[in-house]
């Protein structure tokens, strides 16, 4: 898939309609989606991939209906460590991680945002 910056943007803009979405742009390559007092997901900037609580999956994807290239890797909570990659493909796309196979989806936010 041809994932451009542009289609990133139209899905930030499309999300901020009902999320609140924020990225330090110039320095970082994930966008952090939240609620008004809950962080429920995080969007990759360079590859059409979405880590997203359960709770927020559905009405996240109905918003997003019409990007029908992402990916939803949907999780209990961004905090469980149950989430595993195969190293070759994670190390191709993204920066090093310690742990690939019991990692959370904040342990991917934290070592992947610059």
């Amino acid at each position: 898939m041809n994932w451009k910056h542009s289609i990133f943007f139209s899905v930030i803009e499309t999300l901020s309609h009902h999320y609140i979405t924020d990225i330090e742009i110039d320095s970082e390559k994930i966008y952090v989606l939240s609620t008004e007092n809950k962080i429920i997901g995080y969007i990759c900037l360079n590859y059409p991939l979405i880590f997203i609580e359960n709770n927020y999956a559905s009405q996240v994807d109905n918003i997003l209906s019409a990007f029908d290239s992402i990916q939803y890797i949907r999780v209990k909570t961004l905090h469980d460590q149950y989430l595993s990659i195969d190293p070759d493909i994670y190390n191709t796309c993204f920066d090093y991680m310690e742990n690939l196979t019991s990692f959370s989806a904040e342990d991917f936010y934290f070592c992947n945002v610059t």
